[in-house]
């Protein structure tokens, strides 16, 4: 005997969507109405809410540190660092920057940002904090600040049921950020020049002190400035070519002195003399006895020794030859006077000398503290030069500061609202009604008994199967 199969094609599926939508269909008008009723919601929505615009101003952080002039800026750019690009979100959005944008616009007492709800006039009676203040919370969230990416560009929107109004902020915001970077510097340099300057005035009297100081000390110790040949060393070197210089000069006097004592007093040694010691009286002198000594000759020749002219001119002779004699006595003193000078002279520079050598040894520690003084003024020079140099580029950077901000595309006013949008909540408003309708139709089932369906019976009922068929 076989046992009896069933047939597969007999079992009733696993999932039947004809129930469903004979449910749904017996539901229509109820699916009709909840979408009917969403739709009218989303048009009444749209009819009675205020577009809102939004206007988007892009700016660039540039990484580049640009400098109008060589010098050092005080305070350095932001940088490349992605942490620091990302921060600059933030500072936009503070407090302080909005806050200033806020009351440079005079938005506090518009309508938009002043006016208050019923949740604002609840929320104020529990210490939700003061008007002024609730209008710019509104004024904050209208804000929206955003990095695009990892990229150096950071997007500045503000949204506003008026376009002009809401590209007009945007700007606003963007060009007190940018004033804000360059007005850092300004800051920062401005606070660095005035420490400079106090500081510079404590350097000053630094450096005065230090100088002072090894003047004082040079004084004392009677040290001269080498730059004007001072150093005891120095003025023992010259000393000692002086002391040289006069020693030969004193040799020189004592042998032209020598020379002269021993040339007499006749016409050649007088033209000695004049050799020695220029004298235009010896060599007049010597002139004239010259031609006094050949006229005696011819005339001797010529009359003999008994003529009258002949006496004159040995009496002329006799007193020339006194002349003679008392220049060459004058000569002599001179040059006895002049080799006394150089001898007197050259022993005065041989005690300055000694003097010198004495207080040369005595002043090496001198120098050595003298050293020490002025290691100490002209490290307080160079630091004092330091600071005016500094002092100087803080000052000529003033007024020349640049932002590293620059904006890419400052914001228009749009010209289609952001919300709402009737593209977007009218279908979407649809099938969220169509959905509501859909799940209340299911969950109240069908409309009337399953079991008086008739064709649900014969669905539902088994079908015998004949135990002969194969």
């Amino acid at each position: 005997m076989k046992p009896a199969r069933i047939d597969d094609r007999a079992l009733p599926p696993l999932f039947d969507i004809g129930p469903l939508w004979a449910i749904l269909w017996g539901r229509r008008l109820l699916v009709l109405a909840f979408t009917g009723a969403a739709l009218l919601l989303a048009v009444l929505y749209l009819a009675v809410t205020s577009p809102s615009y939004t206007a988007t101003a892009s700016i660039l952080i540039d990484p580049r540190d640009a400098r109008a002039t060589n010098f050092n800026n005080v305070l350095p750019g932001i940088g490349a660092d992605s942490a620091a690009i990302a921060s600059q979100v933030f500072v936009i959005e503070s407090q302080d920057l909005l806050g200033t944008v806020f009351d440079s616009q005079k938005l506090r007492n518009d309508p938009e940002f002043s006016s208050r709800g019923l949740i604002s006039r609840v929320m104020s009676l529990f210490g939700g904090g003061t008007p002024q203040d609730a209008a710019f919370k509104r004024f904050q969230k209208a804000v929206s600040v955003e990095r695009e990416g990892l990229t150096y560009v950071i997007n500045v929107s503000f949204t506003s049921p008026s376009p002009e109004k809401a590209a007009r902020i945007a700007n606003a915001i963007v060009d007190r950020y940018k004033a804000s970077l360059a007005g850092e510097r300004e800051t920062a340099n401005d606070d660095v020049n005035s420490l400079l300057n106090d500081r510079i005035k404590g350097l000053q009297k630094d450096v005065s002190d230090a100088e002072r100081a090894v003047e004082d000390f040079k004084s004392q110790h009677r040290i001269v400035d080498p730059t004007d040949g001072g150093t005891l060393q120095s003025q023992l070197d010259q000393l000692t070519t002086q002391l040289i210089a006069a020693q030969g000069d004193a040799d020189k006097a004592k042998d032209r002195y020598n020379q002269a004592l021993a040339a007499g007093t006749s016409a050649a040694g007088l033209a000695k003399l004049s050799e020695i010691l220029s004298s235009n009286a010896a060599a007049n002198l010597r002139d004239d006895y010259n031609q006094r000594a050949t006229e005696l000759a011819n005339l001797e020749t010529m009359y003999g020794p008994r003529h009258p002219a002949i006496g004159r001119l040995r009496s002329e002779l006799d007193r020339i030859n006194r002349l003679m004699a008392g220049e060459a006595m004058r000569i002599r003193q001179q040059l006895k006077a002049n080799y006394d000078l150089a001898v007197q002279n050259a022993g005065k520079l041989q005690d300055k000398l000694e003097a010198l050598r004495q207080q040369s040894q005595d002043s090496s520690l001198a120098q050595v503290q003298l050293r020490q003084l002025d290691s100490k003024a002209q490290a307080a020079r160079t630091v004092l030069d330091d600071f005016l140099k500094r002092a100087q580029e803080t000052s000529q950077l003033q007024g020349v500061q640049t932002s590293e901000a620059r904006t890419i595309s400052a914001a228009a006013p749009p010209l289609q609202p952001t919300w709402p949008k009737p593209a977007l909540l009218l279908p979407v408003s649809v099938f969220l009604g169509l959905m509501a309708g859909c799940g209340l139709a299911l969950m109240l089932g069908p409309v009337g008994r399953p079991e008086d369906d008739p064709s649900s019976q014969r669905r539902d009922a088994p079908q015998a199967v004949d135990p002969g068929q194969d």
